[in-house]
């Protein structure tokens, strides 16, 4: 295929850039996150901000520009000026990426030009994960960074502004592809094939957008803001999921195609492992397919591809499960669990090189060291549904800073995330169900700072916050009934041993309660820490009820049927970016807990609602991307 060569891109040869691997995704444009947009003379400015507006979008026409955080002026944010940036421009380009030099000259940057474009915003602040990113801020009515952000690609129905997921996935794709135009595909006007890294794909019934970052055999990873709230990197979708996006928005031009080498699909080993056969790629791709369960292995006993060299897992539909050391110390970066695997064995992934996992709604049992040591790994998106996490499942994740875990969760096991290094916050979704915490829980999280306990967990246990010596304050649910183990028990240690910064406790319950949980032993840990009684849950998942959802009606005023994606959005806005709820993704990631739905293909761990990106398993509603079980609620 012939390829436009610029001048700007013969001296990019000078310019260094890592060399990464990519994954094919798709996105589709978000209509319903779109915020119309006023007039700088208008006398309801406050709509452009998103205090009552059901759109993330704005109409081509007017353009917003970020405005201090001090400003009390919302008419401050829409002036004539054609430009605004997320952060200043020498913030977001200290070193301009190939691919963006490449679409100001005119030329389409290639996959791997516009994946290291994207990516290079992850380490940035503001695009970290687990940061702040609602229909509020960083754009929005809290947010100090204007009303909307409004991007470059040209109007997509009508919009060409938004707020919330939208924003996220729109500032990602012109660090990419700069001012290329933008295109809309309707849902049955395109497959998976068509889908390409940097796609933006619209999901959860038209509530919730992520960008595609990576594509491969398996399906794509993708990034999305406004997931449980939150930005969140790396979370996987399956073919299916891609193709049941309700419109994806591409800035490639009709009839490109990305060049192809059929090396890379030719097969240079296979086999069978039990009932099932494997293969694997010139490019590295191991598959795994057939009917029943990937058979247990050990240290001593390994399967037949563990000293195969390969950079991918695609488990295919039709395994049921994972078995024991399936995959221990493996050199794959990235693996794709379908819906229909019910638990991973011990120690599975030990010591692999994972640096993404999606665990899908149906897998109710996480094993024992499941995760254990897998340094790399810096993004695990886990979809309601998941029931059990073993003992020491995540331990030495060093790399691991944030992590949501859904209303499902009935039991974690001792030393579940004991020496994740770099972890900062834990949340677990309110469930119905009594959880079961173990011993030591996050000990020796040093940079531990927010954790939200389960509310209907049964205990504190021993040495449960042992060292996480940046944990600055805890709420402790009225539904603990004991704190730290028995006295003079083998290896009892307090709770809260060494948290040298833990200033203040909340509880749920009263002080005599409180007092009858503490022992004389336990005192001197808390010698330094308020305790404040009866205090309700603050529960971060919860939608706002001032939230604006993720669009609203047009300047005309005419109400707009959201299932239809030329005119998304619906004043009622049925499918609320916080609560993306899609029936068939339990998992929204904007309303990541959706007990009926736990499992969303966009949720990975339920695939639509991967715990939706923005409703993941709904983060905020646990399948919720930005509720983690959905990302933006978790959609959008």
């Amino acid at each position: 295929m012939k390829q436009r060569i610029s001048v700007i891109l013969a001296l990019c040869l000078c310019v260094s850039s890592p060399s990464v691997t990519y994954a094919y995704q798709e996105t589709s444009p978000p209509e319903e996150d779109v915020l119309p947009k006023e007039s700088a003379t208008t006398s309801n400015a406050n709509k452009d901000m998103g205090t009552d507006s059901t759109e993330d979008f704005l109409p081509e026409g007017d353009t917003l520009v970020k405005e201090p955080a001090t400003t009390s002026d919302a008419d401050k944010d829409m002036v004539t000026d054609s430009t605004e940036n997320l952060l200043p421009e020498e913030e977001i380009l200290m070193a301009e990426p190939l691919a963006l030099l490449a679409a100001r000259d005119g030329a389409i940057p290639s996959p791997s030009e516009v994946y290291d474009a994207m990516i290079a915003l992850k380490d940035q602040d503001g695009f970290r994960e687990g940061t702040t990113w609602t229909n509020f801020e960083p754009y929005g009515s809290k947010g100090n960074l204007g009303s909307a952000y409004k991007w470059n690609g040209g109007a997509i129905y009508g919009a060409n502004s938004g707020v919330g997921c939208m924003a996220f996935a729109f500032i990602l794709s012109d660090q990419a592809f700069g001012n290329l135009p933008a295109r809309p595909i309707k849902n049955g006007s395109f497959s998976f094939e068509d889908v390409k890294v940097g796609d933006i794909l619209r999901v959860n019934g038209n509530s919730h957008s992520v960008i595609v970052l990576q594509k491969g055999a398996g399906g794509v990873t993708v990034a999305e803001g406004n997931y449980n709230k939150s930005v969140h990197w790396g979370r996987a979708m399956n073919p299916a999921q891609v193709e049941s996006a309700d419109f994806i928005i591409t800035r490639y031009p009709e009839g490109y195609n990305v060049p192809s080498d059929s090396e890379t699909d030719e097969i240079v080993e296979n086999g069978t492992a039990g009932k099932l056969s494997w293969s694997l790629t010139s490019a590295g791709v191991l598959t795994i397919s057939g009917n029943g369960v990937i058979p247990d292995y050990s240290s001593d006993n390994t399967p037949p591809w563990n000293e195969k060299d390969f950079n991918t897992i695609v488990i295919e539909e039709g395994v049921t499960g994972i078995g024991n050391y399936a995959f221990y110390q493996s050199s794959a970066l990235s693996v794709y669990i379908p819906d229909g695997v019910k638990a991973i064995g011990e120690s599975a992934f030990r010591e692999s090189s994972l640096l993404a996992v999606t665990i899908p709604g149906t897998v109710t049992t996480i094993g024992n060291n499941a995760f254990h040591s897998c340094v790399n790994l810096t993004s695990a998106t886990v979809s309601e549904g998941v029931a059990e996490i073993g003992d020491f499942a995540f331990q030495g994740c060093i790399a691991l800073a944030y992590i949501d875990f859904p209303a499902s969760i009935i039991s974690v096991g001792a030393g579940a995330f004991t020496s994740c290094k770099e972890m900062v916050s834990v949340r677990f979704m309110p469930g119905s169900n009594t959880a079961k915490l173990g011993d030591n829980l996050f000990s020796q999280c040093w940079n531990l700072k927010s954790v939200t306990l389960p509310q209907t967990a049964d205990c504190i246990s021993n040495g449960m916050f042992s060292s996480c010596q940046s944990l600055p304050e805890l709420y402790i649910p009225k539904s603990v009934k004991k704190i730290g183990g028995e006295i003079g028990s083998i290896g009892y240690s307090s709770p809260f041993s060494s948290c040298d910064a833990l200033r203040i406790i909340r509880f749920g319950g009263s002080e005599a309660e409180w007092n009858s949980m503490i022992s004389v032993y336990l005192k001197p840990s808390l010698q330094n820490t308020q305790i404040i009684y009866d205090v309700p849950f603050d529960d971060p998942f919860a939608k706002d009820p001032n939230d604006p959802g993720d669009f609203q009606p047009d300047d005309s005023g005419d109400e707009t049927d959201p299932s239809d994606p030329e005119n998304p959005s619906n004043p009622e806005n049925p499918s609320d970016p916080e609560n993306p709820s899609n029936p068939e993704n339990p998992s929204n990631p904007e309303n990541p807990s959706n007990p009926e739905n736990p499992s969303n293909p966009e949720n990975p761990s339920n695939p639509e609602n991967p715990s939706n990106p923005e409703n993941p398993s709904n983060p905020e509603n646990p399948s919720n991307p930005e509720n983690p079980s959905n990302p933006e609620n978790p959609s959008n």
